[in-house]
């Protein structure tokens, strides 16, 4: 399934947030009560067909047999953005639940910068201009309370319920699965909010093919497509916040498993700390 599917489900969950929130009583004059318009969840309900329990049950079961036990893992990948004169290497090291580290090496030069991530607070270090920002995990993503373990499972093309960790087996009280185009399904962690629409699309395989969340609150957007191949993956995030757009692209994704850390990062006397918005700004 494609990016059009989500659009138009944010739409339609969109159209009944707003009826709801410019229609505050229940007797008003469309005759639509707030109890009436109902949860997020009931609105999926009904704009796509839900699929029968037993058939739920056995896409999760395909794609939670995908999801191998880990402990660490570091991806290797090429990073394509736009503004980047060179196309540079990326390396990210992971330790389940607990750190994540990425590196960033252009040609000829080495590592220009890092991010560093524990808890829920991350680092950005930009070498090159000797300045680094501290922030929030959560602040990144737009006040979405992402955990640090949901946004390894991003980065792993990985299934998860926000703050609750990968999906590994199905569960109807918290998950739906819906009949999507091509042969597709769209699972979306239950329940859904008013305020944030998010799901993944996987195929009859258990393949998880992409992954959106939209909060209609702060207006920030992360979309990220996902292209397997047999020893390898791509990733496309595409992610708007406010009036900004970005897209990154990391081309050629391997996972080596058990891996060790990388060097921890050595910050010198000539680094200064600044805001995230005037780090962002070099």
């Amino acid at each position: 399934m494609t990016k059009h599917i989500y659009i138009l489900l944010a739409v339609f969950v969109l159209a009944f947030t707003s009826c709801k929130t410019n229609k505050p009583t229940a007797d008003d004059e469309s005759g639509i009560s707030t109890e009436e318009v109902g949860s997020g969840s009931s609105r999926i309900d009904s704009l796509l067909q839900k699929a029968p329990e037993r058939e739920s049950a056995k896409v999760v079961e395909k794609m939670a047999e995908r999801f191998s036990s880990w402990k660490t893992v570091m991806l290797s990948a090429q990073l394509q953005m736009d503004g980047l004169p060179l196309s540079p290497s990326l390396k990210i090291f992971m330790e389940k639940g607990k750190s994540m580290s990425m590196s960033v090496r252009a040609p000829f030069v080495g590592e220009v910068g890092r991010l560093e991530f524990a808890n829920d607070t991350v680092v950005a270090v930009n070498k090159m201009k000797n300045v680094y920002a501290v922030a929030d995990i959560s602040q990144l993503m737009g006040g979405i309370e992402f955990t640090l373990s949901d946004l390894q499972d991003v980065f792993l093309a990985r299934a998860f319920a926000i703050g609750e960790g990968t999906i590994v087996r199905y569960n109807k009280s918290k998950h739906g699965l819906y009949h999507a185009p091509s042969e597709n399904y769209f699972l979306p962690p239950m329940p859904q909010s008013d305020n944030l629409l998010y799901g993944f699309t996987i195929d009859g395989e258990g393949m998880v093919n992409d992954f959106l969340v939209h909060d209609f609150t702060s207006g920030f957007e992360l979309y990220c497509l996902y292209q397997h191949n047999k020893k390898s993956y791509n990733a496309v995030f595409e992610i708007q916040y406010a009036d900004a757009q970005m897209q990154v692209i990391l081309d050629g994704i391997t996972c080596q498993w058990e891996a060790q850390p990388l060097n921890p990062i050595k910050f010198t006397s000539r680094m200064r700390e600044v805001s995230v918005q005037e780090f962002l700004r070099f």
